[in-house]
C-alpha cells in the first residue's frame, strides 16, 4: 500500500514524538552504587512488553549512549517482571545521569542521577578536603548494621552513628574546626575500617 508524502510525513512525526514520551508501564526505576559499579534496576508491570530494553547514560556531549541492552521481548506475563542494568564504566567522580529506551519507539523512562565515586580498599570519601559536606561510601551489599565513629586530632569523639543499613554516610562538617578528622566503620562482623578526612576552610 502506498502512502502520500503528506502521510508519510505525519507517520514519521508522530513516531519521533511518542519516542520522547516517558512509558508509563515500568516502575521501581533507580540506580545506586555498588561497590565499583552502578546498578540500575526497574520493573514491568504485569501484561505490559516491551521489544527489548536499553540503558542509556548521558555522555560529556550531552547525547545519551547505550550502555547495557536486553534484547527481545521484556515483560509480557501477568506478573511483573524485573530487571538490572550494570553500568560498569561509570564516569568517576562525576554526575552520571541514566534513562532507558524501551523498545522500539515505546518510549523513556525519567531520568536518574547519582555521583560515582570509585571505592579503595572498600571506602572513599568525596570531597577530601572538604568544607562543607563529606559522603562516605562503602561496600554493604547485604544491607547490613553499620557502627561508624569520627574524632577530631585529639582523639575527642565527634559523631557516633549506630543504626545505619546503608552504603553511605553524608557528613555535615561545615561547623567543624578545619583539621584532621580520622573514623572507624564497622560493618557486622568484617574489620574495622579506618580512613581520615581533611576539613579545610578557605582564606578571607
Amino acid at each position: 500500500m502506498r502512502i502520500s508524502g503528506l502521510l508519510y510525513f505525519l507517520f514519521i512525526s508522530l513516531g519521533l514524538q511518542a519516542q520522547g514520551d516517558e512509558w508509563l508501564n515500568y516502575f521501581g526505576f533507580r540506580a545506586y552504587q555498588l561497590n565499583n559499579i552502578v546498578q540500575v534496576e526497574f520493573g514491568i508491570v504485569g501484561g505490559a512488553s516491551c521489544n527489548g530494553a536499553r540503558l542509556q547514560r548521558l555522555n560529556e556531549n550531552g547525547v545519551f549512549e547505550n550502555i547495557n541492552q536486553i534484547t527481545g521481548v521484556c515483560g509480557g506475563s501477568e506478573f511483573p517482571e524485573y530487571y538490572a542494568f550494570p553500568d560498569e564504566n561509570p564516569l568517576k567522580y562525576q554526575l552520571n545521569t541514566y534513562r532507558i529506551e524501551f523498545g522500539f519507539q515505546q518510549g523513556f523512562s525519567r531520568r536518574l542521577e547519582i555521583i560515582f565515586t570509585p571505592l579503595s580498599k572498600g571506602v572513599s570519601i568525596s570531597p577530601n578536603p572538604a568544607s562543607d559536606e563529606c559522603r562516605i561510601q562503602f561496600e554493604n551489599t547485604l544491607s547490613n548494621k553499620v557502627e561508624f565513629s569520627i574524632y577530631d586530632s585529639t582523639g575527642k569523639l565527634i559523631l557516633e552513628l549506630n543504626e545505619i543499613y546503608e552504603n553511605s554516610i553524608l557528613l555535615n562538617v561545615s561547623s567543624w574546626q578545619a583539621g584532621m578528622y580520622s573514623f572507624n566503620l564497622k560493618i557486622a562482623d568484617q574489620p574495622v575500617r579506618k580512613a581520615k578526612i581533611l576539613v579545610a576552610r578557605s582564606s578571607e
